[in-house]
């Protein structure tokens, strides 16, 4: 009996219902999520803690992204590009659909200032490094037709799948 109960428990848990997201709306059935968060190390305040590097995705700004904060996008599969303000470092990432992807933005020093280079991350990573951050809203996320830009989103997810 033992054995019956906990699987169930179990998978209960990791429903979506359970670790409080709604279900996909129409709008986002069928889309891959995408994670972009800028981890505050050792949470403390840093020299970078007032730079706010931008967020692309196929040249889109989707946001300036400062010190502790994430943002969720809601991006049709397929090849995408993202980057942020070095030219030349983006990655292309090939988005499945229903797929989890988590993208870490570093701060490279450069010859006369500092610039946000984007990293892809382990999911496991990416969504214990998430949990730690904050939510970004207010005037430095921007609004695109074709992306949803999913403010109320929660940094937990269930199963992370893709890369």
């Amino acid at each position: 009996m033992k054995a019956l109960i906990l699987p169930l428990l179990a998978f209960s848990l990791l429903s979506p219902i359970a670790l409080g997201q709604s279900p996909p709306s129409s709008s986002t059935a069928g889309k891959a999520t995408v994670y972009v968060y800028r981890y505050r190390p050792l949470g403390g305040r840093t020299y970078s803690a007032g730079l706010y590097p931008s967020v692309y995705c196929d040249e889109i700004e989707l946001a300036r992204l400062p010190n502790g904060r994430y943002l969720v996008a809601q991006i049709e599969p397929g090849e995408h590009v993202f980057r942020s303000n070095q030219r030349g470092s983006g990655i292309l990432l090939d988005l499945k659909p229903g797929g989890i992807y988590y993208l870490r933005l570093e701060l490279v020093n450069g010859l006369l200032k500092s610039y946000g280079r984007l990293a892809a991350v382990d999911n496991g990573i990416g969504a214990a490094e998430v949990k730690k951050t904050e939510l970004l809203a207010g005037d430095r996320l921007k609004e695109h037709k074709g992306l949803v830009i999913a403010p109320g989103a929660p940094a937990n997810v269930a199963a992370p799948t893709g890369r």
